[in-house]
C-alpha cells in the first residue's frame, strides 16, 4: 500500500540487511521496547515506536539512520582493474558463494572441494599462460590430517613456486580449527539473543575460549 511505511525497509542497510524494531528503537530513539518477551509483544508499544521512527526520519531526513560499519567495507576484488588481468578464485562451493560470487561478478570462480581435486592445477594455468595470466588468484584449499592432504599441498605449492613468472607474489595463510571457531561464535550470538530460550553460560564461554585458543 502506498501509504504504509515499513520501518524495516525504511532503515534498511545498503546491502539489504534489515534491523529489528527493537534494535532501531534502542539505537535511534534511546528507548527500550519488547522487554517482556514472555507475554509477547505489546502492539501499542510497537506501533508507537514505529510511528516515532517514521516521524523522525521525515523530519531529519536520510541522515537519521543506523551507521553500519560494514557499509564502508570495500571488497578486494572491487579494487582490481580488470583491464590489467583477470581475477580468479578457487575453492569450495560454499566458500565461493560466501566470499566471491556475492561480491564480484567479474571474478572467475572455480569450485574445488578438496586439495586432492585436479582443479587445483588451474592455479598454475592462470599463472603461466601469458594470454590469460591472472592479476589476482585467491585459492582456498581445505586439508584433512592423515589422508595425504598435507603432502599434496606441499607438492602443489612447490610446483606453483617453480612455474611462477618473475614478479609474482605469494601470500600463504594457514587456518586451523576455523570451522569449529565460527560455529561456536555463531552459537554464542544466537543464544545471547533475548528471544533465545537457551542462555549462554560461563561453561559455554570457557568452552569457546578453548576452541579459539586451538584455532
Amino acid at each position: 500500500h502506498r501509504r504504509v511505511i515499513d520501518t524495516a525497509i525504511l532503515f534498511q542497510a545498503k546491502k539489504g540487511r534489515k534491523y529489528s524494531l527493537r534494535h532501531l528503537t534502542a539505537a535511534l530513539l534511546r528507548r527500550k521496547i519488547q522487554e517482556n518477551l514472555i507475554d509477547g509483544h505489546c502492539s501499542e508499544e510497537d506501533a508507537l515506536a514505529s510511528l516515532d521512527l517514521a516521524i523522525q526520519r521525515a523530519i531529519r531526513g536520510p541522515s537519521f539512520r543506523l551507521c553500519d560499519s560494514r557499509d564502508n567495507l570495500v571488497h578486494a576484488f572491487d579494487l582490481i582493474d580488470t583491464k590489467q588481468g583477470q581475477t580468479v578464485a578457487i575453492g569450495p562451493g560454499d566458500w565461493l558463494k560466501r566470499h566471491v560470487t556475492a561480491h564480484s561478478a567479474s571474478a572467475h570462480a572455480l569450485c574445488c572441494e578438496s586439495i586432492q581435486s585436479k582443479v587445483r592445477n588451474a592455479v598454475n594455468a592462470w599463472i603461466v599462460n601469458p594470454k590469460r595470466r591472472a592479476k589476482l588468484i585467491w585459492a582456498n584449499f581445505e586439508l584433512s590430517a592423515g589422508n595425504g592432504d598435507l603432502q599434496i599441498a606441499n607438492d602443489f605449492l612447490l610446483s606453483v613456486i617453480d612455474k611462477m613468472l618473475p614478479g609474482t607474489q605469494i601470500c600463504l595463510a594457514l587456518q586451523v580449527g576455523l570451522d569449529a571457531a565460527l560455529k561456536k561464535t555463531n552459537e554464542k550470538k544466537a543464544r545471547q539473543n533475548p528471544k533465545s530460550s537457551l542462555r549462554w553460560s560461563e561453561p559455554d564461554e570457557d568452552e569457546l575460549e578453548k576452541v579459539l585458543d586451538n584455532a
